[in-house]
């Protein structure tokens, strides 16, 4: 090792400043087994999971499992984000086809993955702004919109390193 780093406290590679009690650093929990409070997913195996057995958190408490947020309910709590969309001149025609097909995405990328979400649908003028818990699901949807309406302009931007944050702006054209 050079003799620059000896000596001095540089942390590791895994460890980013800012990392400490954000949503997203890489805190395990400490138990095998826990449900969400609010949206029933279950954590094991180091990650989370689906309710696929559709048990009741009374069944729960018997089998001395510990409730918590998943990270994707404690960001929506906390009104933090990873991704934004901010959609503008949108047709008054397209709205309601704009709205499904944000809200059906939305549902499709919660099935695969359960941390996977939109957080908040808001209108702005004549736009929307969307809010997602992950920045790849927000770059999807853009694209996403992109293919359905195909005279849009998109425009990506991204956040300095401790935060993972995509804004994204996606206008329609006239």
């Amino acid at each position: 090792m050079p003799k620059v780093f000896k000596g001095k406290n540089i942390p590791s590679r895994f460890e980013r400043p800012g990392d400490k009690g954000r949503v997203g650093s890489r805190e395990r929990l400490t138990y095998g087994f826990a449900m969400c409070k609010k949206c029933h997913a279950f954590y094991y195996k180091k990650s989370w999971h689906h309710n696929t057995d559709k048990l009741a958190p009374a069944e729960a408490k018997k089998l001395n499992i510990n409730f918590v947020l998943c990270p994707a309910d404690v960001m929506a709590e906390q009104g933090l984000y990873e991704g934004e969309l901010t959609i503008s001149n949108v047709p008054k025609e397209s709205e309601v086809e704009l709205l499904n097909l944000i809200k059906n995405f939305g549902r499709r990328a919660e099935l695969r993955d359960v941390l996977d979400r939109i957080l908040a649908v808001k209108k702005q003028g004549s736009g929307y702004r969307v809010t997602t818990t992950e920045n790849q699901l927000a770059g999807k949807l853009a694209r996403k919109i992109k293919d359905v309406f195909k005279k849009i302009d998109l425009s990506f931007r991204y956040s300095k390193e401790p935060f993972e944050v995509e804004r994204i702006q996606v206008r329609f054209l006239k």
